[in-house]
Order: structure tokens, then C-alpha cells, then sequence
């Protein structure tokens, strides 16, 4: 069966690999940060994260439904940024994206796989609001708020603490071998 013979949702899919590996490509000679930023492990990850976009974006042209691309844009770029991958860093993977659909898929629907693409697009730089189950007039709404602040403050300090081992990875090795002997 050719490539033609499939919808333009179910090319994509079939080119999904591919084509997250020519956007992670193009993604570290844009911004070679990121090697230093995630290592070798954060390119294979981008790889992922790029497969895992065009997975969901062929699934909503499928589907037709737009929503289930964007809903899924939305989610994505609260769930990287506790991986610390900025909202610029996520802009750039779409229009990269983006990029690579233009200049490698090719379908007669490539127009509605760049409509929902835009979409999501133009989600990564809406600002939204969580509305909170937890009311002032709930018994329990400040010791919640109390253990979210505690959370918050030693999700800070493993973040420094990751940090510092990344920056220090040598010396802690060595420390941890005289100290083992």
C-alpha cells in the first residue's frame, strides 16, 4: 500500500520516527545550549518528546478534533516545564516541527496536519489558569497550602542538589570511591 493510500493522520504515524529525528537534529544545531543543558540523554528524550507531538497531532487529524491536539499541547508544556524546558524551548521543537512537515511529508491533507500544528503552536504561548478543588472555606485548605509551600521548597532544593552533582560529577565519584575503600 502506498503512502497515499493512507489518510494524512495515519502517514504521519508511519513517519513519526523520522521525522522526530530530522527535528531533533535540527533542534541542537539551533540551540547546541542544550547539550550542555540535558546532556546526551536530553536529545534522545527530544527525539521522544518529538515522536510522542507528531503521535497526538496525527491522532487529532484522525479524529478530526483539533481540541485533542491542543488539549495536548497544553499539558505538555506544564508537564516540561518541571523539567525545566522553557516555553521558547517548546516553541522552537513546533515550528521545527513545523519546519520538517513543510519540507518532508507529503500528503494531499498536509494542509490540515499544519492547521492543527498551528493551533497547538499558538497553545504553547497561552497563559492558563488551574482553578483550585481547594476553598477558603474547606477545614483543611491551609494545612494544604502549607504542604504544597513545603513541596515547593524541596522540589527547590533537589533541583540544586541535581545541579550541583551535575556540575560536580567527577569530584562526587571520586569522594564516593575513598570513601567506599
Amino acid at each position: 500500500m502506498s503512502i497515499q493510500q493512507y489518510t494524512a493522520g495515519e502517514s504521519l504515524l508511519l513517519q513519526a520516527e523520522n521525522l522526530a529525528e530530522l527535528v531533533t537534529n535540527k533542534q541542537y544545531e539551533l540551540q547546541p545550549d542544550l547539550l550542555q543543558r540535558f546532556g546526551d540523554n536530553g536529545k534522545v528524550k527530544t527525539k521522544q518528546d518529538s515522536i510522542y507531538s507528531l503521535n497526538y497531532l496525527a491522532e487529532s487529524v484522525i479524529v478530526n478534533s483539533p481540541i485533542l491536539f491542543t488539549q495536548y499541547v497544553s499539558w505538555l508544556r506544564k508537564l516540561l516545564e518541571g523539567f525545566d524546558i522553557t516555553q521558547e524551548d517548546l516553541t522552537i521543537n513546533f515550528r521545527l516541527i513545523k519546519e520538517t512537515l513543510v519540507e518532508h511529508f507529503r500528503h494531499p491533507d498536509k494542509m490540515m496536519v499544519l492547521q492543527h500544528l498551528d493551533l497547538g503552536i499558538q497553545q504553547i504561548g497561552k497563559k492558563e489558569e488551574y482553578a483550585s478543588f481547594i476553598t477558603n472555606d474547606n477545614p483543611l485548605a491551609a494545612d494544604v497550602v502549607a504542604i504544597s509551600a513545603t513541596m515547593a521548597y524541596h522540589v527547590h532544593l533537589v533541583k540544586e542538589l541535581i545541579a550541583f552533582i551535575r556540575q560536580n560529577a567527577a569530584t562526587v565519584h571520586l569522594m564516593q570511591r575513598k570513601r567506599w575503600r
